[in-house]
């Protein structure tokens, strides 16, 4: 199907607030419907988030979602970051 309607994406970090040890911030997307509501999300599981600097970006290409936001998986903390830019699509 296609997106008319376009993309939502977002970073969320309710697992890393209950857990500061084991929870990670992760990245999500869905699809919206023609009420503009969710169409299922999906989670991009390899990502490597910090809080509020990710900026994550989604657009929709046909039955395509690309999704653009800073990786930090090679930093070792907020303060020693090494932040790619990365990049990953999504067919329905």
């Amino acid at each position: 199907p296609r997106h008319p309607n376009g993309v939502l994406v977002w970073a969320d970090a309710r697992s890393y607030a209950i857990d500061l040890t084991m929870g990670q911030i992760e990245l999500y997307f869905t699809p919206l419907d023609e009420r503009l509501e969710a169409a299922g999300e999906v989670e991009f599981a390899h990502s490597r988030l910090f809080a509020n600097v990710a900026h994550p970006r989604a657009a929709a290409a046909e039955s395509n979602t690309i999704l653009v936001w800073l990786d930090d998986r090679r930093s070792t903390s907020a303060f020693d970051r090494k932040a790619e830019i990365y990049l990953d699509t999504a067919w329905e």
